[in-house]
Order: C-alpha cells, then structure tokens, then sequence
C-alpha cells in the first residue's frame, strides 16, 4: 500500500505489510544484493466504505444526491467536482457529472478507507424541424394545414400559435389561421428541450378574383345580322369560368361564350390556385346582352310610278321607310326592265316594265323588309313604215322628192339628212344632196316611232385628189390619193408622158421640170364628169467636178484650175499652199485660178489644198469640202 515516494527513501504506506527496498549507486549501477525488508504493521481495523450507485444528472434533475455507508464511529469527507451540500456526510448533494471519492476515518484507529463512484449526465436537447404538408398558404380550398414535426418518438410537443385547431400537443397539429407557429420539443427520458422555440410561418391566400365582363365586338346586340354574340371575361389565365344565362351555345366554362338570347349573363370566376371565386351576381361579373330586331317598313307609292310608253321612256318609282338617316339604305332589283338611276335611292329611275322588289336596310341591326312594284308598259308603233327604195339624183336635176309611207293613222312624218336637212311631211320636198334620208314616223297618241331610211346617190360628180409629195429631187416617186365623190370611172394624166386608170395611182418623174397632173372623174353612165389638177415641181441635186491637176504653162492646155458644178447657187473656195498660205479665192461657180498668187508671182509646182463651201439651188444650207491638188508647169 505504497501511497507515495516509492523511489525515495522515504516512502508512505497505508497498508500493514513487508515493504522491500533496494538501493542502486548511481555511478556504478551497483545494488544490494538483497532487499532490505521493512514490516509495517497496523494498529486497529480500516473501516468499510461503499457507495450505491447514483442517479444520472438530467435536465429534469440538475442535481444527485449520492449515498455512502461506513461503520460507526466513522468520519465521512467527499471529493468530487460537483459537490453543493453534504461533503462530510454520507449523503452529500452533487451537480456535476464525474468521479466522487468517499473518505472514511475510524475515530478509534485513525484508519481509514475510501471508495469511488462515478456521477454521469444525460442532458442531450432534441432538434426539432417543423416541415408543412404541401403548401404553406392557406386557401379558399385548404382552410386547413396540417403541420410535420421531427422526431416522432421519445419526446413530448408543445405548439403555440393563432390558429391550433387540433393536435397541438402532438408532431402533426392542424392550423386554420396564417401567422407563426412555434414549437417547443422535451425528451421524455431527461426532460431536456430545444433552447429556443423553432417556428413556422402560414401565409393566406382568399382573394377572390376581380371580374370584368364585356362584348367581344360592337355594342354587343343581337341584332337581325347578329345572332350570336361572344363575351369576354378576365382575368384569362390561371382561373376557371361558370356562365350562367337564359341562352349559352357553347364556351360556359370557358373565358369567351358564345350567347344567342338577350338577357343578363352572370360568370364566376375561380383562381385554380387558391379556389377563391368571386360573388356570382357581383359588381363587375354580370352583362346585358340587348337585342335590335326592329325591321324598318318598306312602302312604295304604286299610283305615283306610272307606265312606261314611248315618251314617258323613263319611270321614277317613290318609296319610304318608317325609319330614316344615314343607317337605312334602299337597294331595287328587277327580273325584267332597267334600273337606269338611283338604283341605292329611295327614288330610282327605271326604263323598263316589270316587278320591282325595294329593300329596305337598317345598317345598324342589319334588319330588312322588301316591298314590290309592277311598273306597266303602254308602247303601240307604226306600222307599215316605208322610206322608199335608194333613188338617184341626177346630173340634170335641180332637186328631188322623196316618198314616206305608213299603214297606221294619225301619225305624223319627219325627214332628216345631210347638211342638216329636216322637212315635216309625208313627203320630202328639195332634195338636193345626196346621202341618207332618215323617215321617222310617230304615233301621235303614244309618242312612239319608227324609223327607215334611204339613201340618195348623186350623179353630180365632184373631182379631188393630193399628191405627196408635191416637189422634190428627179427621179420623184408621187402618191396620188383620189378625194374624188360621185365617181366611179378615173383618167389620170401625169404630163410627162404617163397616163392612168387606178383608182390611186403613183408615178415617177424622171427628169426635172413642172409638171401640171391632171385628173378626169366620171360617173358610171358617164353623164356627169369633172377635172381636178395639181402641180408637180421636179429638181436635181447638185455636183461638183473638182480636177487633182492643172498645169498652168501657157499651153492652152488645162491652164487655169476650174472647178464644174451643177444645181449650186453660191460657191465659194479659197486655195492654200502646203504652209498655209492662201494663194486665191474662187469666189463664183464660173471663175478660175491661173496660178498666180497673191502676190501676182506664178505659184511653185507642189500640192495645194482647197476649202469649197457650196450653197445649192435647193435650199440655204451650206456644204464644205476639202482636198488637195498638184501644180505643175
């Protein structure tokens, strides 16, 4: 029982026995060869000592109070970490966890024993984490939630909050009420819980929806045109729609039905989300659907149109409505006669007889009504109407009659034609021109006529024609174009020789000159004739002859440089030696140059250069030419 100083040389026991000691020198490492031996003995008994098993420290017990046992005529101390009361008893009270010593003294001997225990805790808080079934928020369809604690065993729940229906001492209580729900969790086995509460918030979603309603289009009537009207409702996304209403042909349950019955028309609508909806009836979800059907009359005043007859040719039908302004149109339709005006008007003009059907149109509710009219027909003609067979008028003749006729009484006779010739009468007097005669004969009680005609050929012969063209250069190809009238029979005589019968001839004068062309025009019986001229001026154009050579030496022969010419009205040429000198102007078609300069000094053999400028005897325009020539003498 060596307490303490085992390697000293003074070493403390406290139990009776032999102790042995062996001695080493430090220098050598030398030892006694045997221990020396030391008896202790022990004057009196070492008293018991024990300790029952403790308690464990908990949450719901902070403090133990251990128990020890000793003979009497004991003393009793305690050493241990945790001790608050009862160290020199047997029973002291501890609140820590770890190892106590019990310490008992015999009074009698001084003996003494002692004994540990150990003081444990089990002071673990629970961690509880609160999770919502679903969705958070409470709704128009979930009133109620229903809360998820952990962990589900060993331990109690306390929940607090607004809104605990049921099961508030449990893992899963049902709430009714947003706001935040706390929780607080205790181990049943040491009563411990978690430090602070651990929460959960409930959010509300019962907003009803707002509800607008309105026509898909116009005013939203049903009308004569309209027979079917389509609401709209919003909002249009995340909700579902009821309509109600005395007359839904298709979408109640969709944003857009389809209505075909005036009345009122109420929809609910429910977020899809929350399963809020909003008051049927309420402000914003009800509409009227109004109906327009009234027809407007339509009535033609029949008495008023009359007939048609020859000079009554056009009808103006009246008609009205029992409305009026700028929405209602009038539209006529025939199957037989012509609309000729006014076909959209209330007052058309027709020229024909037949049934006319008048539409009366209210353009804003596209309601009609029709009415008819029959227009008559009251047109007799003249019969028999003759103008006579087509007649001549004769070269010998001052004038002519003509002869109407018609087999229907009380008419009256017209005659008109050329030059503006009219005569009343059956038969026409002074007819001196001939053409068409036109005969209309009229029924003096209907107005009506009809017309023949006849036409009047003249013997009287009129001779014309042109010629294109009337001047120009030989050889000269001229068009003739015979204006002749009353002809039939052609002598055409050109004056240079030609001759001709066609109709339209054409001839080419060769030579130059005047020509007078002469024609001859004569009806088929050749009675009646005449003559018609025109004149034909023919030129020619004009030359130059201009020599490349002359050799002034006094030979008499091509002495003088001359240039020939024909058809030239002014001719001038200046003459230049090859350093751009002049040397002489010609200044007349008719002169010449014979080599002498300027200067008067016979020019040197070599090339010269000319510049001619011509005007022709046709016209003012002037013509340049140029070349060269050589001198040699």
């Amino acid at each position: 029982g060596i307490v303490s100083g085992a390697t000293t040389a003074n070493p403390v026991v406290n139990q009776p026995g032999n102790y042995s000691l062996t001695v080493t020198n430090t220098s050598n490492g030398c030892s006694n060869g045997s221990p020396a031996i030391a008896n202790v003995t022990q004057n009196g008994a070492v008293p018991p000592a024990s300790v029952a098993p403790p308690a464990a420290i908990t949450c719901a017990a902070p403090s133990v109070t251990l128990t020890g046992s000793a003979s009497a005529g004991s003393t009793y101390s305690w050493t241990g970490p945790g001790i608050v009361s009862g160290g020199t008893t047997t029973t002291p009270v501890v609140t820590l966890p770890g190892n106590y010593v019990f310490n008992v003294t015999n009074t009698g001997s001084g003996c003494t024993n002692s004994t540990t225990v150990t003081v444990s805790q089990n002071t673990g808080s629970p961690s509880p984490v609160i999770s919502s079934a679903g969705n958070q928020t409470l709704t128009c369809v979930s009133t109620v939630l229903t809360l998820t604690a952990t962990p589900a065993s060993g331990v109690t729940y306390s929940w607090t909050g607004p809104g605990i229906v049921s099961g508030g001492t449990t893992a899963n209580p049902s709430v009714n009420l947003p706001g935040t729900y706390s929780l607080v969790v205790t181990n049943t086995t040491n009563g411990c819980s978690n430090s602070a509460p651990v929460t959960v918030a409930i959010s509300q979603n019962t907003t009803a929806p707002v509800v607008t309603v309105s026509a898909a289009a116009g005013n939203g009537s049903l009308t004569c045109a309209v027979s079917s009207v389509t609401l709209n409702a919003s909002p249009a996304s995340g909700v579902s729609y009821n309509w109600t209403g005395p007359g839904i042909v298709s979408g109640g349950t969709t944003s857009s039905p389809v209505v075909n019955v005036t009345g009122n028309y109420s929809v609910t609508v429910t977020n899809t989300a929350t399963g809020c909806s909003n008051i049927m009836g309420g402000a914003g979800s009800v509409i009227n659907v109004p109906i327009d059907t009234i027809r407007p009359s339509a009535s033609i005043n029949a008495a008023a149109a009359g007939s048609i007859t020859c000079t009554n040719s056009v009808v103006t039908i009246n008609a009205s409505a029992s409305s009026t302004g700028p929405s209602i149109t009038y539209s006529w339709t025939t199957s037989s006669g012509n609309i000729s005006g006014g076909a959209n008007t209330n007052s058309p003009n027709v020229t024909g007889p037949g049934t006319y059907t008048l539409t009366v149109l209210n353009t804003v509710n596209g309601c009609r009504s029709t009415s008819t009219v029959n227009i008559t027909s009251n047109v007799v003609l003249p019969t028999g109407v003759s103008a006579g067979n087509d007649t001549l008028l004769p070269c010998s003749s001052n004038s002519i009659t003509l002869s109407g006729f018609s087999s229907s009484a009380n008419v009256t006779y017209t005659w008109q034609g050329p030059n503006n010739y009219t005569f009343t009468g059956q038969n026409a007097a002074n007819i001196v021109l001939p053409g068409q005669y036109t005969l209309t004969v009229t029924d003096n009680i209907t107005g009506c006529n009809v017309t023949d005609t006849i036409d009047v050929i003249s013997q009287t012969v009129q001779a014309a024609f042109t010629a294109d063209p009337n001047t120009g250069i030989a050889p000269l190809l001229v068009n003739f174009t015979n204006n002749s009238i009353g002809a039939s029979v052609y002598s055409w005589n050109f004056n240079d020789g030609n001759i001709s019968t066609s109709v339209n001839p054409t001839n080419t004068f060769q030579n130059a000159g005047t020509y007078t062309v002469v024609l001859l025009a004569q009806n088929s019986l050749g009675n009646c004739s005449d003559t018609a001229t025109t004149v034909i001026t023919v030129d020619v154009d004009f030359s130059l002859v201009i020599p490349n050579v002359f050799t002034p030496n006094g030979d008499g022969k091509n002495d003088n440089f001359y240039i020939k010419c024909t058809g030239v009205k002014e001719l001038n040429c200046d003459i230049f030696n090859r350093w751009g000198e002049k040397m002489f102007t010609l200044s007349g078609p008719n002169q010449a140059w014979d080599g002498i300069n300027a200067n008067g000094k016979p020019a040197t053999d070599g090339t010269y250069l000319y510049i001619i400028k011509v005007v022709p005897s046709r016209g003012d325009k002037t013509v340049e030419k140029q070349g060269s020539f050589n001198l040699f003498r």
